[in-house]
C-alpha cells in the first residue's frame, strides 16, 4: 500500500509539474486541460481569480452569456478582481472559426477592456503569455471544431 502511495504522489506530481496551477496546458478537439483539470467536450470560462465555469460547448456563435456577463459585472466596479484582458479561443479548425457576437466586443470595449480572439490554440498560448505577465484575465476558450458544410 505504500509504494502504491508513493508511485501516486510521484504521478500527481509529474502532472502538476506538466500541467501547472493557472496554465492551459492542452488544447485538443473536445479537450482543454486549465490547471491540471482536463475537461472534456464543454467550453470553459476562465474568471480572473484563476477560477473557471464550464459552459454548454457552443458550435454556432461565441455570444455574450449569462455566466460572462455576471462574473464580469462582478469584477467590474474596479475591484482587484477586475480582469485587464478578455481572451477568447473560437475553436480549433482555423478555416472555420466560431463567429463571436459583437456585442460581446462591444461590452468589454466599454469598459476599456482589450480582446483577444482567434483560434484556441493560439488563444491558448497568449493566455499563458500574459499569466506569466501577472496579468488579470477573463478567457472563454472553445475546444470546438466546426465542420465544413455546415451552416453557422
Amino acid at each position: 500500500m505504500k509504494k502504491f502511495i508513493i508511485i501516486l504522489i510521484i504521478l500527481l506530481g509529474i502532472w502538476l509539474y506538466k500541467n501547472p496551477i493557472g496554465y492551459i496546458s492542452i488544447v485538443k478537439p473536445g479537450l482543454i486541460i486549465y490547471s491540471g483539470v482536463p475537461i472534456l467536450n464543454m467550453d470553459i470560462l476562465i474568471l480572473p481569480t484563476g477560477k473557471f465555469l464550464i459552459q454548454s460547448k457552443s458550435y454556432k456563435k461565441i455570444e455574450l452569456s449569462q455566466n460572462m456577463i455576471d462574473a464580469t459585472i462582478d469584477r467590474l466596479g474596479g475591484g482587484k478582481d477586475r480582469p485587464e484582458v478578455v481572451i477568447i479561443g473560437q475553436g480549433l479548425n482555423k478555416e472555420m472559426l466560431l463567429p463571436i457576437d459583437e456585442k460581446l466586443i462591444e461590452f468589454f470595449s466599454s469598459w476599456n477592456i482589450p480582446v483577444y480572439y482567434g483560434p484556441t490554440d493560439e488563444m491558448a498560448k497568449k493566455y499563458n503569455e500574459l499569466k506569466k505577465q501577472k496579468k488579470k484575465i477573463m478567457a472563454l476558450m472553445s475546444t470546438a471544431k466546426p465542420m465544413e458544410g455546415i451552416a453557422y
